[in-house]
């Protein structure tokens, strides 16, 4: 019996260091909620960024030298337009018909900026938003997407990517 109980209090010691250790904390009194783009209607898919809008980090998303642009419906038509062909053509998404929008499965975010006499969109495009909900409370958290860059990552994955449309000439490249 004292073998047992050794072996299952080393057991939960173990699992505590393991959870310490990588940042991990399990806590009943949250849950999150994962919303899909691809089940949400156009009009709440977009979003256009302020001008001080920052990264989770808190670095500004405008640096120096780029002045921020407000952004027409003829704007955000056109991005919309070199981003579907762009995603299109770069990006693989499971089970998507020839018929279907490659820009469906993705929230966007936009920010238009004048930088050496150009005009460029930054675009952050994300498959999900969570938000976390107490449970103890009504209280929810969720980061602003105008204010606020959504799941930023490095790199050009699949439900997470950052493009930089330049709209005087029309092209695209992943940042």
């Amino acid at each position: 019996m004292k073998h047992f109980l050794f072996i299952s209090l080393s057991a939960i010691f173990l699992l505590s260091l393991l959870f310490a250790c990588t940042g991990k904390q399990i806590n009943p009194n949250y849950r999150v909620e994962k919303t899909w783009a691809k089940d949400q209607e156009r009009s709440s898919k977009v979003h256009v960024l302020k001008k001080n809008a920052q990264f989770a980090n808190g670095k500004r998303v405008l640096e120096k030298g780029q002045k921020y642009v407000e952004m027409t419906e003829a704007d955000i038509k056109e991005v919309d337009s070199l981003v579907e062909k762009y995603l299109y053509r770069n990006v693989s998404i499971e089970h998507l018909d020839k018929d279907c929008n490659t820009l469906s499965f993705y929230f966007r975010q936009y920010l238009c900026y004048e930088e050496n006499r150009e005009i460029f969109v930054f675009v952050n495009l994300y498959a999900y938003r969570a938000t976390k909900y107490d449970t103890r409370t009504t209280n929810a958290f969720a980061d602003n997407p105008s204010e606020i860059v959504i799941n930023s990552m490095e790199g050009n994955i699949k439900g997470y990517m950052i493009l930089l449309v330049n709209l005087s000439e029309k092209t695209i490249k992943s940042r």
